[in-house]
């Protein structure tokens, strides 16, 4: 059984530091591609609440009528909709970003671990002192590489949340909530007029 860790523990000292470079590479383009992402999203949202807001600013000082009012409403939800359906495929972008961040800590305590098994192998032998200093070698430059990949990427992750998907989020529980309450009002309206003209 410790011969079969030792081997596997070597192919990881070989090959480890390099999974953990590429994948530090991946994770940088997968930020970009967030970010930008993100960016957008955000951009159309504020357009959008800012027309919202334009077309309600309209609507009571022309006190428009109920047909356009359902116009404008209608114009809006499929907007919100697309917005919403987008956010969500960029959110599955963003999803595996943050996932990765955790993963470089772990792929670095595994180093750790791996590389102090080596060592831990040739302690006895003093012929093997070289092999014992390459173990604690890469376990600390895998440690090293681990931690500094998880800590810059989660710093990023912490401003895009800050700036965007705190943002967003608000934003769609916003419309959600006024959009509800817009139809239900819409609703009870067309209903007391079909009331009056079924009256008269």
């Amino acid at each position: 059984m410790d011969e079969i860790i030792k081997n596997i523990c070597e192919v990881l000292s070989k090959s480890l530091n390099i999974i953990i470079l590429i994948a530090g590479i991946g994770e940088l383009v997968l930020l970009c591609i967030s970010w930008h992402k993100l960016y957008k999203s955000k951009n159309a949202f504020m357009k959008l609440s800012k027309a919202t807001t334009k077309e309600v600013r309209d609507k009571q000082v022309d006190h428009t009528s109920t047909k356009t009012t359902i116009t404008v409403i209608k114009l809006d939800w499929a907007a919100f909709d697309k917005l919403k359906e987008e956010y969500q495929s960029i959110n599955g972008t963003y999803s595996i970003y943050s996932l990765i961040i955790q993963l470089f800590t772990l792929l670095g305590i595994l180093g750790t671990v791996a590389g102090l098994f080596i060592a831990m192998q040739n302690w006895s032998d003093l012929s093997k002192a070289t092999d014992m200093y390459n173990g604690i070698k890469f376990a600390l430059s895998s440690t090293v590489l681990g931690i500094i990949f998880a800590v810059i990427y989660k710093i990023f992750d912490i401003v895009l949340c800050s700036q965007y998907i705190n943002y967003i989020d608000d934003e769609i529980e916003r419309f959600d909530k006024n959009y509800s309450e817009a139809k239900d009002s819409l609703i009870t309206n067309n209903s007391n007029i079909h009331e009056v003209v079924s009256g008269e």
